[in-house]
């Protein structure tokens, strides 16, 4: 018989914010000491005890880069990763900010985000690297812009392989 470790996974969320302006993305660098390396995505962060996605990806912009959303378009896209290695599965949802407000200053209380930058589409692949950061962000920029879900598996730090992708219908 399978051992309760085996048998059952750990599971985090985590919540995003996608920025845009003047054709461009907010992207954060962020430490990754276990990889011995950095890895670029856009602000966001694991829910705090009895905190909301949406509260959870506002504290993480405003903590990341010291902008603060002030309007909300809507959820963007939600990415599903199985990491195999290791034995965990972690639901990321990516809210579209519609306005936002302040100065970019990176002010990471955790330490994790070191540098920030407007990203275009064509840097974003090269920033990004994964396949699994950056073909869903590219996605809802390139459009219709409908709410898309993905899934992943990921044996390596490289990239993983799409199992399934579904979208939305766009409005009428």
């Amino acid at each position: 018989m399978a051992s309760y470790q085996d048998r059952y996974w750990r599971h985090l969320m985590v919540s995003a914010a996608l920025l845009e302006e003047d054709d461009r993305v907010l992207l954060v660098e962020n430490l990754r000491p276990w990889r011995g390396a950095s890895e670029w995505t856009v602000p966001a962060g694991i829910l705090d005890p009895d905190e909301t996605l949406l509260d959870t990806a506002a504290r993480e912009v405003e903590e990341e880069t010291g902008l603060r959303v002030t309007e909300w378009e809507g959820l963007a896209y939600v990415v599903h990763r199985i990491f195999v290695p290791v034995k965990l599965q972690l639901a990321v949802y990516v809210f579209a900010a519609r306005s936002f407000e302040g100065d970019l200053r990176i002010a990471d209380p955790d330490g994790v985000v070191v540098d920030a930058t407007w990203a275009t589409r064509e840097e974003i692949p090269k920033l990004m690297g994964s396949n699994v950061l950056s073909d869903p962000l590219l996605g809802w920029l390139e459009g219709p812009r409908v709410t898309r879900f993905y899934e992943y598996r990921e044996t390596s730090p490289d990239g993983g392989e799409l199992l399934r992708t579904l979208q939305s219908r766009p409005p009428r």
